[in-house]
């Protein structure tokens, strides 16, 4: 290697020595440094002995990213449980203080709080959120708010005109505040309510089967004796009485009434009759307070003879209950066999009655009143949600962007009327006729569209149920009346000929030879041609 290109790994400093520098903008003049670059003892001492050699550099310690104070409190909550009274007035009692307990959540991410209600069932009164989130001021003169440093057990907290008593918080609150240097006050007990302590009469639900012993109970569980009935109504005959379903339930001795549903029924449909309770066998006696009366006659175990039994049901016989006659007339096969097995009663075969013929109510048709379609109003009178009228789909497809077209002109007496030139123009997939009007110069009157395509009924139809203009009506010289206006036909062009040699069975032999006169004489078809078309 050439001299003064050795590179010397001891030598760290390799700056050259001066006596001008600048210190804060201002040029200083400074001493020369008696050592020199590679004749520095401390340099030398030092790289003689650095681990970083040998061990490699110590890693520095990773700095902490800056996080502010809203990700660090962020879903941070400080639950304490509390309570308020409130004033209760009872016109026959005491005057007292309802204890209401409650949740006061503190979060420490914007300094809010809301109060909420846990819910209670049967308690009388509307629960949930007392207090929405939000900061609630402390001192109002100095704009001063409430912190978690403002909470602990044992104060009190008056907020929004409620004082609210702080009884106790969850752990983790408790090791938040201890961890930042605040001492928490012992729990307290929050009061009892003094209503809990009334003795206040409790109704006991009433037990159906008290009557019963057990040994006749366990083997009629779930066994139900249906039978097929008619309602008997004085004023109507069988076959338009109302059919009814009566179940007979062994377990507990009580009987249910069901209206049998049927899609043609007209009359308003009510699926109980009489719910399932003990009907008695006298219920005139106990027909103004069925309840109190039957809650009596569980209490003072009353005679079974007093309420309806499974003999009471015969088929072809009558049944009263609660004051409605029923006509039995039929039981289905577990029922019979129960009868047969347990009763040792064969019951007779099934009541044949004439069909059940349902109430026909004639509905009449309102008159059109001229919005939209007839048949969009007409199917706003059959259901209550109107569905769109069917269309003919293979007519559409068939006959889709084929139109006839023919020139009109208007039938009126004004003179500025008579020069007006008109296109005719039907529509074979829909029916649906549109009326274009030609443009003449210097005639006044802009050309355009003049009826847009529409079905257009006839003039004499009845307006419920119109017949509109078909092909067959469209010739030359027929009368059109659309929209208060008439429109003769004074022309047809080659493809409408066409379509009607095609298609006979839709026009007449008049429609079609006047089309067809037309045409020779204006020189669009020959007589030749005529005649091969006609072949």
């Amino acid at each position: 290697m050439l001299p003064y290109y050795k590179f010397d790994k001891i030598k760290q400093f390799y700056g050259v020595p001066h006596t001008l520098e600048y210190r804060n903008g201002y040029r200083i003049a400074t001493a020369l440094s008696q050592e020199s670059g590679c004749n520095r003892v401390s340099e030398l001492t030092k790289t003689l002995h650095d681990c970083t050699w040998m061990y490699g550099r110590v890693k520095p310690k990773p700095i902490a990213p800056f996080k502010p104070d809203f990700v660090q409190n962020d879903k941070i909550i400080l639950t304490f449980d509390g309570f308020f009274r409130q004033k209760v007035f009872e016109p026959n009692a005491e005057q007292y203080d309802l204890i209401r307990k409650v949740k006061i959540m503190y979060f420490m991410v914007d300094d809010t709080i809301t109060v909420v209600e846990p819910a209670y069932i049967n308690s009388g009164y509307s629960q949930g959120r007392i207090i929405r989130r939000s900061r609630i001021t402390k001192d109002p003169h100095r704009n001063l708010h409430l912190t978690w440093k403002d909470l602990n057990i044992g104060i009190e907290l008056k907020m929004f005109g409620i004082t609210f008593h702080l009884t106790d918080c969850d752990s983790f609150t408790k090791e938040f505040l201890k961890a930042n240097g605040i001492e928490l006050n012992d729990i307290h007990v929050p009061p009892s309510e003094p209503r809990l302590f009334k003795q206040r009469p409790v109704t006991a639900p009433v037990n159906r089967s008290v009557c019963f012993k057990n040994s006749e109970i366990r083997p009629n569980i779930g066994i139900v004796l249906s039978f097929e009935s008619i309602r008997i109504d004085g004023k109507k005959q069988l076959h338009d009485c109302v059919p009814y379903y009566i179940s007979y339930y062994l377990e507990d001795g009580t009987i249910s009434v069901k209206e049998r549903k049927h899609r043609d029924e007209s009359f308003d449909f009510c699926p109980y009759l009489i719910k399932r309770i003990r009907v008695p066998r006298y219920s005139k006696q106990l027909i103004n307070n069925l309840i109190v009366a039957e809650e009596e006659s569980f209490n003072e175990q009353k005679d079974e003879r007093d309420f309806i039994q499974p003999s009471d049901f015969v088929v072809g016989k009558e049944v009263n209950l609660l004051g409605h006659r029923f006509l039995i007339r039929d039981c289905d096969a577990r029922t019979r066999q129960y009868y047969e097995d347990i009763l040792k009663v064969q019951q007779g075969e099934r009541v044949m009655i004439d069909k059940i013929r349902p109430i026909q109510l004639k509905t009449d048709i309102p008159k059109y009143i001229g919005f939209g379609t007839p048949e969009d109003s007409l199917a706003s009178c059959k259901s209550l949600v109107p569905r769109e009228p069917r269309k003919n789909i293979v007519r559409y497809i068939v006959n889709a962007n084929k139109y006839l077209r023919f020139g009109c002109v208007l039938d009126s007496a004004r003179p500025e009327d008579q020069n007006r030139q008109f296109i005719l123009k039907y529509s074979l997939a829909d029916g649906k006729i549109g009326i274009n009007e030609l443009s003449i110069t210097n005639s006044g009157i802009q050309g355009g569209k003049y009826v847009s395509p529409q079905l257009i009924a006839k003039n004499d139809c009845f307006k419920n149920e119109p017949d509109y203009y078909t092909c067959k009506d469209l010739y030359i010289g027929a009368i059109l009346h659309v929209n208060c206006r008439r429109f003769i036909i004074t022309s047809a062009d080659l493809n409408d000929y066409r379509y009607m040699q095609e298609n006979p069975e839709l026009f007449s032999q008049e429609a079609i030879d006047s089309v067809r006169d037309y045409l020779i004489s204006t020189n669009c078809l020959s007589s030749n041609e005529a005649l091969i078309c006609s072949s």
